[in-house]
């Protein structure tokens, strides 16, 4: 239920080229992370951005945007804001295809708690990501984690490079998982 990327970036890209051909429909909130415009490109996908309200809650057009893949940074950057659980269930129990929660930043919400991972056996078409880029601060070694159900796992195992983390990648990343409270 676990597949481990050089980055979440790179956890980006496969998600992307496993569920993304040419001409379908990516959908996520802006403003946000940057790059996920960028990989939509690469694939050649549509972009449907949608616009936050004032309040940065998620916007009813993303529940029926008909997209491939639907992103959700969570919190979002660059407005810090965190939606609840509830409401991450609801959006991926609305969306045509796959959700991706990217919790970059969920240690720094104010209930680091709220982490969508327990959601993922329960939602098959969840899909949630971890860094170790600013949690740990290692992001030069480059450790990205993305949890789902093995089914989802299974189908980005065939599209993941060999070997694309290197070893004192994943020695600092236990370390710093064995250093947890």
């Amino acid at each position: 239920n676990i597949l481990a990327g050089n980055g979440s970036d790179e956890i980006l890209s496969i998600i992307l080229r496993c569920f993304v051909g040419r001409g379908d429909r990516v959908a996520f909130p802006v403003p946000t992370y940057s790059l996920y415009e960028t990989l939509v490109k690469v694939q050649d996908g549509e972009l449907v951005c949608v616009n936050y309200p004032a309040d940065f809650a998620i916007p009813p057009e993303l529940h029926s945007a008909n997209a491939a893949v639907t992103f959700l940074c969570n919190p979002n950057s660059p407005s810090g804001t965190l939606v609840s659980l509830t409401e991450i269930e609801r959006l991926a129990r609305a969306v045509a295809g796959v959700l991706v929660v990217d919790e970059a930043y969920i240690d720094f919400a104010e209930d680091p708690g709220s982490s969508a991972i327990c959601l993922t056996q329960s939602i098959p078409n969840l899909i949630v990501l971890r860094t170790f880029s600013k949690s740990f601060s290692l992001a030069g070694l480059r450790i990205g984690l993305a949890f789902a159900r093995a089914e989802l796992i299974a189908g980005m195992m065939k599209v993941k490079d060999s070997y694309n983390l290197n070893r004192l990648s994943l020695v600092a990343a236990t370390a710093a998982l064995h250093d947890l409270p």
